[in-house]
């Protein structure tokens, strides 16, 4: 009790019991902020670690799915050359095993000629493994913001770009530069 602790002091004066309740709220005070700031060091650190684990789940996950794309790669690669062609593509693009790994893989392949196109960054006609892989992790998913700024972007340049292509159709009159 508190007042087991006072007693003694107050023959001394009332000044004394006033330090003594301040020595012991500060004595409180001082424990409990020590006690505050192990627990917040120990959230930090568990923070940390769980931001660690994300990044090495994610780095597997990518893992995963590079092996995974690998094996769509071989399946669709009827010949061992290396390389697929929309006949490929088109030969094992209703297969359900392969409409499944799409599937698995968050690819949305409406057709094999869309597909196809989307893969072929050269526009060569032939895709390799590295092309084959780049482009599925590129169509992986929903489009992201970032995607669709840069596709608004490129659209608006190309719109610039075609200005003048427009104006001499529509008056038959080169513009002076």
């Amino acid at each position: 009790s508190w007042a087991d602790a006072v007693d003694p002091l107050m023959p001394m004066g009332w000044l004394w019991v006033y330090a003594y309740c301040c020595y012991v709220a500060f004595s409180l005070f001082a424990v409990l902020n020590v006690m505050t700031g192990v627990f917040c060091q120990s959230a930090i650190k568990t923070a940390e670690r769980d931001q660690e684990m994300a990044v090495q789940n994610l780095l597997l996950d990518k893992e995963k799915m590079r092996y995974m794309l690998r094996k769509l790669f071989n399946k669709l690669d009827d010949t061992n050359t290396g390389t697929l062609t929309l006949s490929d593509i088109e030969k094992h693009f209703d297969d359900d095993e392969v409409r499944a790994l799409f599937e698995t893989l968050e690819l949305k392949a409406t057709d094999a000629w869309t597909l196809f196109q989307s893969i072929d960054h050269n526009e060569d006609f032939k895709i390799n493994l590295e092309e084959f892989l780049n482009g599925c992790v590129e169509l992986r998913g929903f489009a992201k913001a970032v995607d669709l700024f840069a596709l608004r972007t490129q659209v608006a340049k190309v719109r610039e770009e075609l200005k003048p292509i427009s104006h001499v159709l529509s008056t038959g009159t080169l513009r002076p530069p």
